[in-house]
């Protein structure tokens, strides 16, 4: 066992880590993942750079997505996917949300000037509910779940180094009912292991390269 798991173990969130083992398997993916929760807890946009959570289904995406919006709070989470960014009058509704989770449609606008924007802090446009437009700095993180890779992100430099992938490729053992409800328990500790990321990350200055990630 190395250093980083024998230190996990010291967080009261035992069947948190469990399912993360399941799931992802790899322990820079998991530390890269730890840290990105920790990042989510900031208003800060550096490092400049986007969750991008892939794999087969049944593999817990949702359910680590779950977890990570009832750590900063439903308030604080918006549903955009990665093409409404284009749009001024719905990216309003990223004012004051600490995460965005955007689902899998609209991926090849990975690209979007906006996408790029949004990871790095940048100020952009959005238009008030009387159809102004106006200035904004977005601090939100942005997540982008998918059952696939998507081969877009390696067609820009640009979009491949804001981008940090996490692989859910386990199958668990057996079925686990409400296994989000079980998860949702250890709550106060899966924050304080998400706080010992955002330590690391700090310490680091960037994030724990995920395993096959170069």
């Amino acid at each position: 066992m190395n250093g980083e798991a024998k230190q996990n173990q010291d967080f009261k969130c035992s069947r948190w880590l469990q399912f993360l083992d399941e799931s992802i398997g790899s322990q820079p993916a998991i530390d890269s993942l730890q840290e990105f929760f920790g990042y989510c807890l900031t208003t800060k946009n550096s490092p400049a750079t986007a969750l991008l959570v892939y794999g087969p289904g049944g593999t817990g995406k949702s359910v680590a997505m779950n977890i990570l919006g009832a750590v900063v709070g439903p308030e604080n989470i918006s549903n955009l996917s990665v093409g409404d960014l284009a749009d001024p009058d719905r990216r309003a509704a990223l004012f004051g949300k600490a995460v965005n989770f955007a689902h899998e449609g609209g991926l090849k606008a990975l690209g979007d000037q906006y996408f790029k924007a949004i990871v790095s802090g940048d100020t952009i446009t959005v238009s008030d509910h009387a159809g102004s437009l106006l200035l904004y700095q977005p601090t939100c993180k942005l997540v982008v779940h998918t059952n696939r890779f998507p081969k877009e992100i390696l067609l820009s430099k640009a979009i491949y180094g804001r981008v940090l992938p996490v692989a859910f490729m386990g199958q668990p053992s057996r079925p686990y009912p409400r296994l989000f409800e079980k998860l949702a328990v250890e709550l106060p500790s899966i924050r304080m292991w998400a706080h010992a990321g955002l330590v690391r990350l700090r310490a680091q200055g960037r994030f724990t390269n995920p395993s096959g990630w170069e």
